[in-house]
């Protein structure tokens, strides 16, 4: 008989100690200051949506990478983001498409639901940034 243990993690899920979340968070903070400094702003998307908004735009291999529960309020599929990029790119088209070049930023939790390769982390920290409505190499 196999006895669980309630505190054991799923295989991909980490969780960072004083040491190792604080060298995280140091590196959070020197990209979000170099990213300020090249005129980004900063967006915090939800690490939960509808599945359907998520897929907007995305491609098949997206989908298949999103973790899906059911919303227990609506009955409609949420989906815990395996990407921040689609999500940028829906904020800038849904409230700042007014303006004619938008740059954002973004440092955030990601949940894949299946393993990329072999021994990859399903939970990771994903930063970026996405320059919206520039259609020059400069």
């Amino acid at each position: 008989m196999t006895i669980r243990q309630p505190w054991i993690l799923p295989d991909g899920v980490d969780e960072l100690l004083p040491e190792s979340a604080a060298q995280l968070e140091c590196l959070r903070r020197q990209l979000l200051t170099h990213f300020d400094s090249w005129a980004y702003d900063l967006v915090f998307p939800p690490l939960v949506e509808f599945v359907d908004a998520l897929a907007v735009g995305a491609g098949q291999d997206l989908a298949i990478q999103t973790y899906q529960v059911i919303d227990h309020l609506s009955g409609r599929p949420l989906g815990f983001r395996p990407d921040i990029t689609a999500q940028a790119a829906r904020m800038d088209a849904r409230y700042m498409s007014h303006l004619p070049v938008n740059r954002l930023c973004y440092c955030g939790s990601i949940v894949l639901a299946r393993s990329t390769h072999l021994q990859a982390k399903r939970a990771q920290v994903q930063a970026g940034v996405e320059l919206f409505g520039h259609s020059g190499p400069e």
